[in-house]
């Protein structure tokens, strides 16, 4: 694949994201490092080549070498969301002098489906995402007018179980669960922490803690109980609790929260044009894989796995089913 590096997108921890063209006039994005740095940014091309199926997570398109300045850099190639993160989204929805309109109910559970949709098969993959953050969410318009939510940035993620791995909490603050904090486990009970604390942004458009500084913001979270925001409907209300229950033993899982009514009732209310677009993006999914494209000489170093679907079979059914009565 031929691609030139238009415009830096970001930094993070792991390496730089830029826009880039494609000789064929289409986007992508770009993320790099120095190769010698690269073994995260390696594990994360492993992680997107088994979640290649998943409609909801970003669509890795393949990796490969450069030398730039005299310097190997690594790149890994990923599809390009044009609607920015979830956080611009949640900041633009709630900038009231700008024309925003808060996000309704209906828009948030369509989100959290996807989002659930993701984490479900990227949990049943044996992966926790560890970072999981609206900037960490990727928007991707489509023709009907619906934003397709996509889960990036793998950087941090891990291998459930792995006890290595533990020791202290990887997620950024103001998302990191109360066991990361006070035992050090980073497990998928995190991920749903994370994902209650999400939901709570998309109501209110400000993070579910407020805090002075780190080290009280680390002892809320740690040992007292999280506010939920008021005139909430009884069924976001319980389904927050169980994403922000404190033991998380009891925390409900992805696959528990894809039948909780909050999602089934308003999976039923979704339009005939976001229909289509959610079962077109099921399709596509299908066809997708990473590929992986190194310099010849640096071929021994990579080793290609085999894709599988992984999209929670229950909802992916129920909108194929919708889809069907759209045709009929």
């Amino acid at each position: 694949m031929v691609w030139k590096k238009l415009n830096l997108l970001g930094r993070g921890s792991y390496g730089s994201v830029y826009s880039a063209g494609e000789a064929t006039g289409s986007l992508i994005a770009v993320k790099s490092c120095n190769f010698f740095l690269s073994s995260s940014l390696q594990f994360e091309v492993k992680l997107l080549q088994l979640l290649g199926d998943c409609p909801f997570v970003i669509n890795g398109i393949g990796s490969d070498i450069s030398m730039e300045e005299g310097t190997y850099v690594y790149n890994l190639l990923l599809e390009y969301a044009s609607g920015g993160s979830l956080d611009n989204l949640i900041k633009k929805s709630h900038n009231n002098n700008n024309g925003g309109k808060n996000m309704s109910e209906s828009e948030i559970a369509s989100y959290a489906l996807m989002l659930l949709m993701g984490l479900s098969s990227i949990h049943d993959k044996g992966i926790v995402h560890c970072d999981f953050k609206p900037a960490n969410i990727l928007v991707i318009p489509t023709r009907n007018r619906m934003n397709l939510l996509k889960i990036a940035d793998f950087g941090l993620s891990k291998i459930a179980g792995d006890m290595g791995s533990n020791g202290k909490s990887r997620c950024t603050p103001l998302y990191a669960s109360p066991e990361s904090y006070l035992w050090g486990l980073n497990e998928k009970p995190g991920d749903i922490w994370a994902l209650g604390c999400i939901i709570v942004e998309m109501i209110t458009g400000k993070p579910l803690w407020s805090s002075k500084n780190y080290v009280d913001l680390v002892g809320r979270i740690a040992y007292r109980k999280p506010v939920l925001p008021g005139n909430l409907s009884e069924e976001v209300q319980d389904f927050l609790t169980r994403c922000l229950e404190r033991d998380y033993r009891k925390r409900w899982t992805a696959d528990m929260l894809l039948n909780h009514p909050f999602i089934v009732k308003n999976l039923s209310k979704l339009s005939i044009d976001e229909i289509k677009s959610l079962h077109q993006e099921l399709v596509m999914s299908k066809k997708r894989k990473i590929t992986e494209k190194p310099w010849m000489y640096l071929k021994g170093m990579f080793s290609t796995s085999t894709s599988t679907t992984a999209t929670t079979v229950g909802v992916a059914n129920k909108v194929e089913e919708a889809a069907d009565d759209v045709k009929n």
